[in-house]
């Protein structure tokens, strides 16, 4: 068998297959470990999931390389598609986002000033879960980099309340085009991100409304949307081509 790498995001497959799919999460729990134990090099996104398939795997940490992924920066200013001030969500209807208990706490508000965007895709391997239809809730499936771009510079805040992740793409995109995070506290978005978000301990969303209401006072937000903008230029895409190289050039070169 020829000298081969393998790319492996988080194990939510292997710890949680009752958020996916029956035959996606068969067929993974099937493959995975086959591909993690042939493979020369595995190659993550983060420390947390190095770690993470590092022990369940039983490999040597030699084995897996962290390769950070990066937000392309975006510097030209759009106007805002969204009528009004807005909290944005992205992610999909899966069990591990917490997009059921965003819309929970914002449907139980009374009259709130501001709406809850929500952008997803409308096909994946999870389990879509039925989210409740309330005034002041906007869907956004499939949309383009442009627009995406459009709703994080506008947005009050993002919002991200998942349970386990890998490492945080739509909030490494946030802080790097200037929108403050929300997020649950845990370790990998703490270890990524560090004191650049605001953190939720437990998913709790009892803080939540005292957070947003505190990034509506524009200098603010604007001081938290630089700090975001300085966590998220350590992402560059220098670091991950410098990392991929160290991964996979000793597979190339011999």
């Amino acid at each position: 068998m020829k000298r081969h790498a393998v790319v492996i995001h988080d194990l939510a497959v292997i710890h949680h297959p009752e958020w996916f799919e029956k035959r996606f999460a068969v067929w993974y729990w099937f493959l995975l470990p086959k591909l993690v134990r042939k493979a020369e090099r595995v190659i993550t996104v983060s420390e947390t999931s190095a770690n993470d398939i590092i022990g369940t795997f039983g490999i040597p940490g030699s084995k897996v390389t962290v390769v950070p992924p990066f937000a392309i920066e975006r510097t030209r200013k759009l106007n805002s598609s969204i009528d009004g001030p807005y909290i944005l969500a992205v992610g999909g209807r899966d069990p591990r986002k917490g997009l059921h208990q965003l819309v929970g706490w914002y449907s139980a508000m009374k009259d709130p000033d501001y709406k809850l965007v929500i952008v997803g895709r409308k096909q994946g391997p999870f389990h879509w879960l039925p989210l409740r239809k309330a005034t002041g809730i906007i869907f956004r499936y499939d949309v383009d980099d442009e627009e995406l771009h459009r709703l994080y510079s506008h947005a009050i805040a993002l919002i991200n309340l998942s349970r386990m992740e890998g490492f945080g793409l739509p909030i490494l995109e946030a802080l790097q085009w200037g929108c403050p995070v929300i997020a649950s506290d845990l370790d990998v978005f703490k270890r990524n991100f560090g004191g650049s978000l605001f953190y939720l301990g437990g998913m709790n969303t009892e803080n939540l409304s005292a957070y947003i209401d505190g990034l509506r006072v524009a200098n603010r937000r604007a001081h938290f949307a630089m700090r975001g903008k300085l966590r998220a230029a350590q992402f560059s895409q220098e670091r991950m081509g410098i990392a991929l190289h160290q991964a996979l050039d000793p597979l190339l070169n011999s």
